[in-house]
């Protein structure tokens, strides 16, 4: 999840602390779940796709592609 997260974010040129501003969190939280020592909650990721002015199923989508992809190795 955390590599969705990562691009989510850098795309939209937002920095670490500006997603952890919109979101109320702290900018080491946003680091944590980005690097995958944090998985976030179905809330969180609800919020951040708030934040971001998309679906919560893209985020969603995003993570079940990696996976996918990731059981092919």
């Amino acid at each position: 999840m955390g590599a969705e997260l990562t691009k989510l974010r850098v795309d939209r040129g937002w920095s670490q602390l500006k997603l952890a501003d919109a979101l109320g969190y702290t900018e080491r939280y946003i680091g944590q779940m980005e690097r995958g020592s944090k998985s976030p909650t179905l809330r969180t990721l609800a919020d951040m796709a708030k934040a971001f002015s998309i679906e919560l199923s893209t985020i969603i989508k995003a993570a079940e592609r990696r996976y996918r992809h990731s059981e092919k190795r």
